[in-house]
């Protein structure tokens, strides 16, 4: 857990509230391939229709018009015209999910640059794209139309990670791996979410599913031995057993068109030295292709199987070669001074896709086609790789303070937007108010300010209403503070400005999952503040339930962008009840604990046993008990560095 040392409380009502509502508002594939999109599984659509009516920007009308699509019924030999890949985006760490047509005229943007999509593989029918995400924090497998539209969170699991799906070959069903059982193993599940099945449920690591173009069995990597190994199995989870016995680990299993032969990677885990193989099934032979003391990964059977493409650094740099089935005929076809990555191949096998590094200030590669046939490369796309709209998006953030140009901006574009994009447009706009508060703030406490929301309005917080005034001063204020997504509180006599989470909702058909929970969190406590005039202004109970709510979102969302908010949040509010203020105090005048406190602590001690608030609370009533029930030095020095964990 993170720790972060807590803000202080003192029992003074503005800094108290700036503590609950400003200071908490105050921002190659990983696991032996992986770890970490999500659009929910039930569509909120509230806010949608009016943004959608404002919207008329092509979310990839810089790259490619018009949506590569499939009847859904592929003849024999048939190809689509188009694969899927991922590239790396121009930020160096996340990655796209993109559609190159086979002619080479150009690509298609199906996600944006905000998340990292892994793994893309069409159906058998070329109708639907497969791939996992961490659009919605963790990572979870999704499917998509090639069209990109369509986006459904297959798995939605918040408790562990998806990855590396295959297709049935009949289309109906999806395998891939998952650590949700607390080791890694094999899934199946059906394209609509239902059926979900640990088909191995081993006590080692399992990985790299391939499903053989029979259907009849999957073959993947597992640790169940000694080493890794290649294991096969039935869909159905029956007839488990061991393929090979060596010390390599095995990755990027594919198989040959014929379902006779298993390509793959294969070397000592942790060693820089990876070969290709090829296992064949019938006589469960291992042939060795390459044997170059180099790091040789992600073979790609081409030219209808009868040559391999993979990549290797074994002349220095990373470079993309080519080499006969047998084992013959060695090339290397990106033979320069740069860093070249496989991304994958066309539908027909004759043309490989692949980014080249060549600008070194760029961190995305610029993305190539090259022909097998004519030994002959073309640029299908530079390395911008970015729709217009974020490219002014970073033009935005990088140079705009106008409220009413921000929000406009996301205005026009969220309807347009993947769940990322939406996701930092959203981010942004709250970072801007959170971060503008304080100095706007002061136009409030101005005393003639004060004097006539008081005297003239009779202390209204309607912001509507201070609008339609016919005191120019006040109706302009009342306006931009509506336009910076402010509403008004009053406490012991004042009323100033805070952040208006609420007015965020609106957007909420285009946000991710973490990024919904923290505008719930954050517009409960604007719209409900939990604390004024000194005192909480809810129950106990459900105050303790918001504590509940913060440590259920940190465990969900780690990784969350805004997470030390959400800490910090976090951190005041177990302060608050455990130390108190002063309308709602803790200790009485002579430092003792009041006994309605002490069994509230006990009750909760006991409700929420086993979780990190339980404990919290166990801890600070073994350290009272010690001290006497009295608000000691020792007491104090807890609670002044007091956090969650």
């Amino acid at each position: 857990m993170k720790k972060v040392k807590t803000v202080i409380l003192i029992p003074l009502i503005l800094i108290l509230i700036a503590v609950i509502l400003l200071v908490s508002s105050c921002s190659g594939n990983e696991k032996a391939g992986a770890k970490d999109i999500s659009s929910d599984n039930t569509e909120d659509t509230a806010g949608k229709t009016e943004i959608e009516n404002k919207s008329q920007v092509s979310k990839n009308d810089d790259i490619k018009e018009g949506a590569a699509t499939s009847n859904g019924s592929l003849q024999d030999n048939e190809t689509p015209g188009f694969s899927v890949i991922e590239i790396s985006a121009p930020d160096g760490v996340n990655s796209y999910i993109v559609l190159v047509y086979d002619d080479g005229s150009g690509i298609k943007k199906l996600t944006g640059r905000y998340s990292k999509n892994f793994s893309p593989v069409l159906s058998p029918d070329a109708s639907l794209v497969a791939f996992y995400s961490n659009n919605d924090g963790d990572y979870d497998i999704y499917i998509m139309n090639t069209d990109g539209t369509g986006l459904t969170n297959l798995t939605d699991n918040d408790t562990a990670g998806d990855y590396m799906p295959v297709w049935s070959p009949d289309g109906k069903k999806i395998c891939y791996y998952s650590d949700e059982s607390g080791n890694s193993d094999i899934y199946t599940i059906n394209i609509d979410g239902s059926g979900k099945h640990n088909i191995t449920a081993s006590q080692g690591e399992d990985y790299s599913p391939v499903w053989s173009p029979d259907g009849k069995t999957i073959y993947y990597v597992s640790s169940s031995g000694t080493t890794f190994d290649i294991y096969s199995i039935s869909p159905d989870g029956t007839g488990g057993k061991k393929i090979t016995s060596d010390d390599f680990f095995e990755q990027n299993l594919s198989f040959s068109t014929d379902g006779k032969t298993i390509l793959y990677a294969g070397g000592e885990i942790d060693s820089t030295v990876f070969d290709i193989f090829l296992l064949d099934l019938n006589t469960l032979n291992v042939k060795k292709i390459t044997d170059n003391m180099s790091y040789s990964r992600m073979p790609i059977w081409a030219r209808e199987d009868k040559t391999i493409v993979f990549n290797s650094d074994m002349d220095g740099l990373s470079d993309i070669y080519l080499i006969n089935s047998d084992g013959s005929g060695l090339i290397n076809l990106t033979d320069n001074s740069v860093e070249d990555y496989l991304a994958g191949i066309s539908s027909d096998g004759k043309k490989i896709i692949y980014q080249s590094y060549e600008d070194k200030e760029s961190q995305a590669g610029t993305v190539y086609m090259y022909d097998l046939e004519k030994s002959a490369k073309t640029m299908i796309a530079d390395d911008r790789l970015t729709a217009k709209a974020e490219r002014d998006f970073d033009k935005l953030r990088e140079t705009e303070s106008n409220p009413g140009k921000i929000f406009g901006f996301i205005d026009d574009n969220i309807a347009d937007a993947d769940t990322g994009f939406a996701d930092a447009m959203v981010d942004f706009a709250i970072e801007f108010s959170e971060n503008e508060l304080e100095l706007f703030s002061d136009s409030y406490y101005e005393s003639e300010i004060q004097q006539k929301l008081w005297s003239d309005f009779g202390g209204t917080t309607d912001l509507e209403i201070l609008k339609e005034s016919t005191d120019k001063k006040i109706s302009e204020l009342a306006a931009q503070t509506l336009n910076r997504k402010y509403k008004l509180i009053s406490s012991e006599g004042y009323i100033w400005p805070v952040v208006d989470y609420s007015a965020y909702k609106q957007y909420y058909g285009y946000l991710s999952n973490q990024m919904k929970g923290y505008i719930d969190i954050m517009a409960q406590e604007s719209d409900t503040p939990s604390v004024s005039d000194a005192g909480l202004t809810i129950s106990l109970d459900e105050y303790v339930e918001r504590i509940i709510s913060l440590y259920d979102f940190e465990s969900k969302y780690p990784g969350f962008a805004r997470i030390y908010y959400i800490i910090n949040m976090l951190n005041g509010k177990l302060w608050v009840y455990m130390a108190g203020i002063d309308n709602t105090p803790v200790f009485d005048f002579n430092g003792k604990i009041l006994p309605e406190r002490l069994e509230d602590f006990k009750k909760n001690s006991t409700r929420f046993a086993g979780t990190g608030f339980g404990g919290k609370i166990d801890e600070y009533l073994d350290l009272l008990k010690s001290q006497g029930y009295k608000r000691t030095d020792v007491i104090s020095d807890y609670l002044e560095n007091l956090f969650f964990e």
